[in-house]
């Protein structure tokens, strides 16, 4: 919020949930892309 200068969170989380599924699926792929053992 302060960062981006936001005065409300509520503008926060409004502006900036939707890229939440993007990234959330980034990690996803690479975690996936990495080997395990």
């Amino acid at each position: 919020m302060k960062t981006l200068g936001h005065s409300r969170i509520g503008l926060t989380m409004n502006t900036c949930t939707h890229l939440l599924p993007d990234i959330e699926r980034a990690a996803v792929d690479a975690v996936a892309k990495k080997p395990f053992g």
